[in-house]
C-alpha cells in the first residue's frame, strides 16, 4: 500500500514537470520568451503565479490584472488574456500586482483597424458554401461561447506551426478549418 502511494505520488509530480517542460519549450526562445526583455529568470511568470491568482476560469493561475478595454468591446476572457499584452494598453511587465512600463509595439500590436481577424466575432454559421460548421472537439481551431477569440487560431504555448498558430498555414489549412473559399 505505501509503495503504491508512493508510486503514485512520484508519477504525479513526473506528469506535472512534464507539462512544464512542455510548455516551456514551446516559448522558450519565442516572442513570449520574455525573460531577456524583462530580466527575470522566470519563463511563465508575466502570465502565470503559483500563487494569488487573478479568477480566470479559461486560463489558469493567471497573473495578470483583468484587461478591461474599449478597443475589442465584444472580446471574450480568450482573447483578453492575450489583449492584456498585444493591445498596446496594457505593459507586458504588469504583472503580480505591478503596473509596468514596457509595452509591445509593431507587428506584435493586434489593433482594431481590421488588419487582422476579427475577434469577439459569431461562429456560428450556417455551413454552406462560405463556412464549415466548428463541431469537432478535435478540431485544432476552438470557438469560446460560439465566438471566434485569439485562442481560436493561436495557442499562446505551441511554436510548432509559427506564429503560435494552431494549425499548419500550409494550403491554407488554419483558414479552411471554418472557411470554404
Amino acid at each position: 500500500m505505501k509503495k503504491g502511494l508512493i508510486f503514485l505520488i512520484a508519477l504525479s509530480a513526473g506528469l506535472l514537470i512534464a507539462g512544464q517542460a512542455t510548455a516551456q519549450s514551446g516559448i522558450a526562445g519565442s516572442g513570449h520568451d520574455m525573460r531577456g526583455l524583462l530580466g527575470i529568470n522566470e519563463i511563465c511568470v508575466p502570465c502565470h503565479t503559483p500563487h494569488n491568482a487573478v479568477e480566470n476560469a479559461n486560463y489558469p493561475l493567471w497573473n495578470r490584472t483583468e484587461y478591461v478595454s474599449g478597443i475589442f468591446p465584444g472580446s471574450g476572457p480568450a482573447s483578453q488574456v492575450c489583449l492584456s499584452c498585444h493591445d498596446g494598453t496594457v505593459a507586458v511587465d504588469s504583472y503580480g500586482g505591478n503596473i509596468g512600463s514596457t509595452f509591445l509595439t509593431g507587428d506584435a500590436l493586434i489593433d482594431s483597424t481590421g488588419e487582422h481577424h476579427p475577434i469577439g466575432t459569431n461562429a456560428v454559421y450556417t455551413p454552406g458554401p462560405e463556412y464549415n460548421n466548428i463541431t469537432d472537439d478535435t478540431s485544432p481551431v476552438k470557438t469560446f461561447n460560439s465566438q471566434v477569440e485569439c485562442s481560436s487560431c493561436h495557442n499562446a504555448h505551441n511554436m510548432e506551426f509559427g506564429n503560435f498558430l494552431a494549425e499548419t498555414m500550409v494550403g491554407s489549412q488554419l483558414c479552411l478549418t471554418c472557411h470554404n473559399l
